[in-house]
């Protein structure tokens, strides 16, 4: 599995978003430059990974860039290979994605450039689909557990940790993430900060905090569109606004492009809407407008052995 860990930081590290998105539109034209998870050129394919592949010889890359084409070319597309994967290191224990302990370290270097989630929930889309069932609970533990019971009774028995670091013991980028995609508005001054903080330590281009920020507008828009989506029909939104980015109609298209002031107001009404209705209440105000409003029996019982809560949808 080691050329398919080093394709996935290829495909989600190396690759650049933005271009993906314009390429994906049924209407967008093509040519042998673009950028897709449909198909990559050998060029393109060669141009991204000058050190993923360095040790292999030019006919064996070509093999490479051959195989990952064909996978790409599956049914499920990119997640179908992501799923593919996962599915040598995960398993399902009481509806639990867990990692399998023989796979602890392919799992650790893999989630550690991507993070979990990617291959989570592609592991349990794909579990779903092949069941023909709707998954509704989204509790598993925020990092996954493994499926040695023998050691999950050692650490049951209880452990002494000494040492601890300020501001470091929580989940800072999930945090952050949530905050970013309920409160995308009026966030141009936080973004600047790092162009202050990071050309202290090292020669920062000063660009590219507005291009952080712009993306963080497009993933905002899309988490908010996916979320309408999966809603039950008598909750979920026809606006254009929110529909039009499944269609590749003008509307959604406009929105997607220029995401400036004015669509930025009507993104982060959308927002505030969805979290006055749909958000889950606590005694420090709605965390975020995804989280489920009733624990299913999962999350009930995760509670109950106090397990952390993730019903978020990430994008």
């Amino acid at each position: 599995m080691d050329i398919e860990r080093r394709l996935v930081r290829l495909l989600f590290c190396r690759i650049d978003p933005n271009t993906v998105l314009k390429n994906a539109r049924p209407s967008a034209l093509k040519n042998q430059e673009d950028v897709s998870y449909n198909y990559l050129t050998e060029k393109i394919f060669r141009s991204y990974n000058p050190d993923l592949f360095m040790n292999y010889t030019g006919n064996e890359q070509k093999n490479i860039w051959t195989y990952l084409n064909k996978k790409l070319g599956q049914r499920d597309g990119v997640f179908g290979f992501v799923a593919e994967m996962a599915k040598h290191w995960l398993c399902l224990e009481q509806d639990f994605p867990c990692c399998r302990y023989d796979q602890i370290f392919r799992w650790r270097d893999a989630s550690f450039q991507l993070g979990q989630d990617i291959f989570t929930t592609a592991f349990l889309a794909h579990k779903d689909s092949a069941l023909n069932q709707n998954r509704t609970c989204f509790c598993w533990p925020a990092i996954v557990k493994t499926d040695n019971g023998r050691l999950h009774r050692i650490l049951d028995r209880g452990m002494a940790e000494n040492h601890f670091h300020l501001n470091g013991s929580t989940q800072i980028f999930i945090l952050n993430w949530i905050s970013l995609m309920n409160h995308i508005a009026c966030r141009q001054s936080d973004f600047q900060k790092m162009n202050v903080r990071l050309s202290t330590v090292s020669p920062y281009d000063t660009g590219q905090a507005n291009r952080m920020y712009q993306d963080c507008k497009k993933a905002a828009y899309i988490r908010l569109c996916l979320f309408n989506r999966m809603l039950p029909d008598a909750q979920k939104s026809t606006n254009k606004f929110l529909t039009g980015l499944f269609d590749d109609s003008s509307d959604s298209l406009f929105v997607l492009d220029n995401l400036d002031m004015f669509l930025l107001d009507d993104l982060q009404r959308w927002i505030n809407v969805y979290k006055s209705e749909l958000g889950y209440r606590t005694r420090f105000g709605i965390l975020d407008y995804a989280l489920q409003l009733r624990p299913c029996a999962t999350q009930r019982r995760q509670q109950q052995q106090g397990y952390v809560r993730r019903t978020q949808i990430f994008v």
